[in-house]
């Protein structure tokens, strides 16, 4: 069901004179957690920390936190939020 839902919400973008689709922030930071979750890599981790950081303005908190916890990673996302500074209601 997840994996049908990020690839409805993908967006095109150009690069390199071409059309190509990407995953939404939320969904690359999700994504991340569950490959962190499945393979304990610091570096997934890292990865999510870093785009939580740099779109922390456009992130969309909601969508984000209902499916860390249907994918059972709301811990971890609630760590990284909390390293993020966007622990705060």
């Amino acid at each position: 069901m997840y994996d049908r839902m990020s690839l409805s919400r993908r967006t095109e973008a150009m690069y390199h004179g071409r059309n190509i689709w990407i995953q939404t922030p939320e969904d690359t930071i999700l994504a991340k957690l569950d490959w962190a979750r499945e393979s304990l890599s610091e570096r997934q981790l890292q990865d999510a920390l870093n785009v939580i950081k740099q779109k922390r303005e456009t992130l969309d908190l909601n969508y984000l936190k209902e499916w860390a916890k249907q994918l059972n990673v709301e811990e971890m996302l609630n760590d990284l939020l909390k390293l993020a500074g966007m622990d705060k209601p």
